[in-house]
């Protein structure tokens, strides 16, 4: 049988990137509808963008870091982390697509 384990970090960042990518869909909806908010991101550059991939990449790092440290791996396979991650990825595409529609 083979050997499909995972490490610490590979576990904590791939359910990291399937939580952030989801988080990251609901901040550009809730952006996108509402605009206070949308002001709020462009108060300090005036760019929104940054503020959106500042709060995402440091979100995924915190929480990657975080998750590795909590030993996720000994309740992770990689087919269980792949699982995650495309779940994650299908349900990311699918708020965009619904965010495209109605906006």
């Amino acid at each position: 049988m083979e050997n499909n384990r995972v490490d610490a970090s590979t576990a904590g960042y791939g359910v990291s990137y399937a939580v952030t990518i989801i988080l990251s869909s609901v901040l550009i909806i809730i952006r996108d509808s509402y605009e206070p908010f949308k002001n709020w991101m462009k108060s300090p550059h005036e760019y929104y963008l940054m503020i959106d991939g500042f709060f995402v990449i440091v979100f995924f790092l915190v929480l990657g870091f975080f998750l590795s440290s909590i030993e996720i791996e000994k309740k992770l396979n990689s087919i269980a982390l792949s699982a995650i991650v495309i779940v994650g990825t299908v349900i990311e595409c699918i708020l965009i697509m619904l965010t495209k529609a109605i906006y």
